[in-house]
Protein backbone atom coordinates (compact mmCIF):
# COMPACT_ATOMS: atom_id res chain seq x y z
CA UNK A 1 0.00 0.00 0.00
CA UNK A 2 1.47 3.19 -0.67
CA UNK A 3 0.48 6.09 1.32
CA UNK A 4 -1.24 9.42 0.42
CA UNK A 5 -0.63 13.25 1.27
CA UNK A 6 -2.63 12.30 4.55
CA UNK A 7 -1.21 9.43 5.80
CA UNK A 8 -3.44 6.68 4.34
CA UNK A 9 -2.99 4.21 2.69
CA UNK A 10 -3.92 4.09 -1.17
CA UNK A 11 -4.38 0.58 -2.55
CA UNK A 12 -2.08 -0.07 -5.37
CA UNK A 13 -3.17 -1.41 -8.46
CA UNK A 14 -1.23 -4.48 -10.03
CA UNK A 15 0.51 -2.61 -12.45
CA UNK A 16 1.40 -0.21 -9.83
CA UNK A 17 2.86 -2.97 -7.58
CA UNK A 18 4.60 -4.48 -10.13
CA UNK A 19 6.24 -1.18 -10.91
CA UNK A 20 7.06 -0.75 -7.47
CA UNK A 21 8.89 -4.32 -6.83
CA UNK A 22 10.82 -3.28 -10.13
CA UNK A 23 12.08 0.07 -8.73
CA UNK A 24 12.96 -1.80 -5.68
CA UNK A 25 14.91 -4.17 -7.31
CA UNK A 26 16.50 -1.50 -9.47
CA UNK A 27 17.60 0.73 -6.12
CA UNK A 28 18.82 -2.77 -4.69
CA UNK A 29 21.16 -3.46 -7.74
CA UNK A 30 24.31 -2.09 -6.66
CA UNK A 31 24.72 -4.00 -3.36
CA UNK A 32 23.20 -6.73 -4.52
CA UNK A 33 23.09 -8.61 -8.49
CA UNK A 34 19.21 -8.80 -8.89
CA UNK A 35 18.11 -12.60 -9.41
CA UNK A 36 17.35 -12.55 -12.87
CA UNK A 37 14.64 -14.93 -12.28
CA UNK A 38 12.69 -12.37 -10.59
CA UNK A 39 13.30 -9.98 -13.00
CA UNK A 40 12.30 -11.74 -15.87
CA UNK A 41 8.73 -13.00 -14.05
CA UNK A 42 8.40 -9.38 -12.65
CA UNK A 43 9.15 -8.10 -16.67
CA UNK A 44 6.67 -11.14 -17.75
CA UNK A 45 3.71 -9.81 -15.16
CA UNK A 46 4.15 -6.26 -16.54
CA UNK A 47 3.92 -6.87 -20.02
CA UNK A 48 0.36 -9.36 -18.94
CA UNK A 49 -0.83 -6.26 -17.02
CA UNK A 50 0.02 -3.63 -19.81
CA UNK A 51 -1.71 -6.34 -22.65
CA UNK A 52 -4.91 -6.39 -19.92
CA UNK A 53 -4.98 -2.82 -18.92
CA UNK A 54 -8.28 -1.45 -20.67
CA UNK A 55 -7.09 0.41 -24.22
CA UNK A 56 -7.77 4.22 -24.44
CA UNK A 57 -8.23 5.76 -27.21
CA UNK A 58 -7.74 9.27 -28.00
CA UNK A 59 -9.81 11.84 -29.74
CA UNK A 60 -9.25 13.82 -32.25
CA UNK A 61 -9.25 16.51 -29.59
CA UNK A 62 -6.51 15.26 -28.07
CA UNK A 63 -4.34 16.43 -30.85
CA UNK A 64 -5.40 19.70 -31.47
CA UNK A 65 -3.33 22.55 -29.52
Amino acid sequence: MAKSGGGEPIPLSRFGALVAQLESVVASARQKTPDALLCFDLLSELSSAIDEAPKVRPSPADFIS
